[in-house]
């Protein structure tokens, strides 16, 4: 049976954040993904309608893509899928990934920008952390290049928000 997420009305929840937790939850789901791979006519499938917005296989098919799209006159904007850290040390790492990130950007057209979500560098355990990572990534990042922060939710609204706004007088390039 098929239920269209459109339809349903979930108490206190709009369909919206209903159909973006569900489709998050697949997404980051990995035995899912091995069901889904295992099946050749669902992973090539899968892998047809995600190739044009999705890099799979690590960060080289993603700036080859990004690339590509920026080149056809695209405005693109590279990220690392992935919310809602609780772990400082996973949080660290994640940070030093969007380091390199950043670095690499001076790889690739200048209209291939950042673009991060705050929980995947550790707001939740400390704004602070976010800041600390804000401030490295923007230090590596190319001059003319932009880090656009998500905003979530509103329960994180804030925190994020006030960490992005004390980065200015820092050099860094949020929007």
């Amino acid at each position: 049976m098929l239920v269209s997420l459109d339809s349903l009305n979930v108490t206190g929840r709009t369909t919206a954040g209903l159909r973006r937790r569900v489709r998050f939850a697949f997404a980051t789901n990995t035995r899912f993904e091995r069901a889904i791979c295992a099946v050749g006519p669902f992973r090539d499938g899968a892998a047809a309608r995600a190739s044009r917005y999705v890099a799979t296989g690590g960060l080289e098919p993603a700036l080859q893509l990004a690339t590509g799209l920026a080149e056809a006159g695209f405005a693109v904007h590279v990220d690392r899928f992935g919310e809602d850290l609780a772990n400082a040390t996973e949080a660290r790492s994640v940070g030093d990934a969007y380091v390199d990130l950043a670095a690499r950007l001076h790889d690739v057209p200048a209209g291939v920008q950042l673009a991060l979500d705050p929980s995947n560098l550790g707001l939740d355990i400390s704004p602070a952390l976010l800041g600390t990572h804000l401030d490295r990534i923007a230090a590596a990042l190319p001059a003319d290049r932009t880090i656009t922060v998500g905003a979530e939710n509103s329960a994180r609204t804030d925190a994020a928000l006030g960490e992005v706004l004390a980065r200015p007088h820092a050099g860094c390039p949020c929007t």
